[in-house]
């Protein structure tokens, strides 16, 4: 069984094997990252729309079985030259050093 689960700020894919209950995340690729899946009607292959702060959109197809992807897709960054505020993670745990980047130069 594969499914969809919200964990914070972030979502991901999940796999469960219904005879023991093992439950794993074999999907996982980013951190603080956004995940909407669709599965096949085979079960067989699984469409991830995914985001996080510094890609826009990202559409992997998977292969269910082997846990293989393909990129169908990777939009630009349409805040690429914008300074971010900081995530609750960086405000902890500051990087060390930050770009700078100003705007209208």
């Amino acid at each position: 069984m594969v499914f969809t689960a919200v964990n914070g700020l972030s979502s991901g894919h999940y796999t469960v094997n219904v005879s023991n209950g093992k439950m794993n995340r074999p999907f996982d690729k980013t951190v603080e990252s956004s995940h909407y899946g669709t599965l096949s009607s085979s079960g067989t292959y699984l469409i991830d729309y995914s985001s996080t702060r510094t890609e826009a959109r990202n559409i992997d197809l998977t292969d269910t079985r082997s846990f293989k992807s393909v990129r169908l897709l990777a939009a630009r960054n349409p805040y690429e030259g914008y300074r971010m505020p900081l995530s609750k993670r960086e405000q902890l745990n500051p990087p060390t050093e930050r770009p700078t980047c100003i705007i209208g130069s």
